[in-house]
Parts: C-alpha cells; sequence; structure tokens
C-alpha cells in the first residue's frame, strides 16, 4: 500500500508542477544515517537547478488531481477498515 501511496504522490506533484519524480529505496546496509546521504555518509547539498516554472491555472488538470486524491483516500480507508477488522477478531 505504501508504495500505490507515494505513487499518487507523485503524479499528483506532477500534475501540480509539470515535473517527474523518482523514488530512491535507500536500506539500512547501505551505512546511510541521514535521510538523505552522498554514499559515504555524509548529506547531500541540496539540488540545485533552475527554478520550477511558474503555474498557469489552466495547466493544472484539478479532476485529474480529485481523482488521485480520492484513490488515495480509499486506500487509506480501507487500511484502516483492514486493521479494525484485525483487531476486532483478535
Amino acid at each position: 500500500m505504501a508504495g500505490s501511496v507515494l505513487n499518487l504522490t507523485l503524479e499528483i506533484i506532477f500534475q501540480l508542477t509539470g515535473e517527474d519524480y523518482t523514488i530512491v529505496k535507500k536500506t539500512s546496509s547501505d551505512g546511510c544515517r541521514a535521510p538523505v546521504c552522498d554514499g559515504w555518509g555524509g548529506p547531500l547539498s541540496p539540488i540545485m537547478g533552475p527554478p520550477p516554472r511558474p503555474l498557469i491555472h489552466e495547466d493544472i488538470n484539478v479532476q485529474k488531481i480529485l481523482e488521485l486524491t480520492n484513490k488515495m483516500i480509499e486506500l487509506l480507508t480501507e487500511e484502516v477498515m483492514l486493521q479494525g477488522m484485525l483487531g476486532y477478531f483478535s
């Protein structure tokens, strides 16, 4: 479920900014103590690049964002209901 929520979140970000992002999974065996590191245990410097383009209202697909948000809510609600049912039968 976490992967689905992350994918929906990335799609919402894309709808808002027009930019694609990739998730990189780090494991504890990577020797990384900071949330983001350079592979040697030190934190990475912020990514410097051109500022994001200004959002133009017409570029944002509000309906698509609402659909993605509803899917996310359904996933999370289903997860809570399943946990509640498991707790009820325990």
